[in-house]
């Protein structure tokens, strides 16, 4: 379940052409409300056995998102600051 989460997550940063859209998906996920933030919320119903394992799960597809998202980010930064640059 995680991994497909990451999958689609993975490739909507990929697919995100400028820093506002970049945003949307951090929001999506990472947000109030967000996807990878509603499963955090969930640890607090497990077990101490289920917590430890899915909140490692959770975390790993949470340091991937970011890990992507910062990556992305900086590209996406450094193309907006290029082309103020050359405009």
């Amino acid at each position: 379940m995680y991994q497909e989460l990451l999958k689609q997550a993975l490739a909507e940063i990929e697919s995100a052409q400028n820093l506002n859209s970049l945003k949307e998906v951090e929001v999506k996920y990472l947000g109030r409300n967000g996807q990878i933030t509603e499963l955090l919320k969930t640890l607090k119903d497990l077990s101490p056995e289920e917590k430890r394992s899915t909140g490692q799960a959770i975390q790993e597809l949470k340091t991937n998102f970011t890990s992507t998202y910062q990556n992305k980010f900086t590209i996406l930064q450094k193309a907006e600051i290029d082309a103020k640059l050359t405009a």
